[in-house]
């Protein structure tokens, strides 16, 4: 269901796809430095927190690729 509807938003909105994307990178990359910077583990979390974004974009574009073309 939230597939689905992410699939027709990020179609419909390529901005803001584009957007939670960059953001998702981002979080990414400042995640990577503090953990290698500072050496603390709880810098970690960053990855942790986008992983249920990743699933939600790559199960979309799987949906995308096959009903929304």
């Amino acid at each position: 269901m939230i597939v689905r509807s992410y699939s027709k938003f990020s179609k419909d909105n390529q901005f803001y796809h584009k957007l939670h994307i960059i953001s998702l990178l981002i979080i990414t990359l400042f995640s990577a430095y503090q953990l290698l910077e500072f050496n603390r583990i709880i810098f970690s979390l960053g990855f942790i927190c986008i992983i249920p974004s990743m699933v939600l974009l790559s199960k979309s574009s799987t949906y995308k690729r096959k009903y929304l073309n």
